[in-house]
């Protein structure tokens, strides 16, 4: 019994050590991100990074599909801003500039053009380098 049992854990541990970290494709190309699910988390995204691999990125998941605004306020680094709808596919990119204005209001909001489900946030020029476009489906790895 003492065997069973000791081989039940190795295999639990084994197996969580193997999970895969949360990853997005498109096309060709797969991008390790970190998740925002939370309303804490959507607010704090990439605010105050200073640097990000070109590899990774940030997903932002919602609760349901509506118009998506997104500002720059705090975020240090230009980023493809790609807004997804509830099928996987993307509804338009924007390439956002970070704010350097004191208040966050004062700040260029980029917007859906669409109910989206789901935001990608990746190093500016990560779109355009990867022929990513609009109407393109993402594959999601949660």
């Amino acid at each position: 019994m003492k065997l069973i049992i000791n081989t039940l854990i190795l295999i639990i541990f084994i197996s969580g050590c193997s999970a895969q970290p949360p990853a997005v494709s498109i096309n060709t190309v797969t991008y390790e991100v970190d998740l925002a699910q939370t309303p804490q988390e959507h607010s704090q995204g990439l605010q105050n990074v200073e640097y990000m691999p070109e590899e990774k990125g940030m997903l932002f998941i919602f609760e349901e599909a509506k118009d998506q605004s997104f500002w720059m306020h705090k975020t240090l680094i230009p980023l493809d801003i790609i807004f997804i709808n509830s099928d996987l596919e993307i509804i338009n990119i924007e390439t956002a500039t970070p704010c350097t204005e004191e208040i966050a209001f004062n700040c260029r909001r980029y917007e859906s053009q669409s109910p989206a489900k789901y935001v990608l946030e990746l190093n500016a020029g990560q779109a355009k380098k990867n022929n990513i476009s609009p109407q393109d489906k993402i594959k999601l790895k949660l």
